[in-house]
């Protein structure tokens, strides 16, 4: 092989180690998940797979904001939906009032509540 495919492929497995650690921390909720049958173990991983590739996308969407991942996901966490079932009539209400970086996030990935 020559030098640029060595160095392209260690780039790789950096990529990859940065994958696996991101996953054991910022999604540190998802690993706690015991399995014991292949179908369990190839459901969990999809899930935190999945989990993972979403907040790569908002985190870098968010990049030129300055937040961190942790910081950005914990934000958007806090966003809340409220319901209310009054005389059999559901009522659905989203907090009208986010913060100055919770406004930025969501400004940034185009998302209307």
């Amino acid at each position: 092989m020559s030098k640029e495919v060595i160095h392209d492929r260690y780039k790789d497995l950096n990529d990859v180690e940065f994958t696996f650690m991101t996953m054991k921390t910022t999604l540190e909720d998802l690993r706690l998940i015991f399995v014991s049958e292949e179908e369990q173990t190839r459901g969990h991983v999809f899930v935190v797979v999945l989990a993972y590739v979403i907040t790569k996308y908002i985190s870098d969407e968010c990049k030129e904001l300055g937040y961190t991942r942790a910081h950005i996901i914990d934000s958007l966490d806090k966003i809340q939906q409220f319901e209310y079932d009054l005389k059999s009539t559901v009522i659905k209400a989203v907090s009208e009032q986010l913060l100055p970086y919770q406004q930025n996030i969501i400004n940034k990935l185009g998302i209307k509540l």
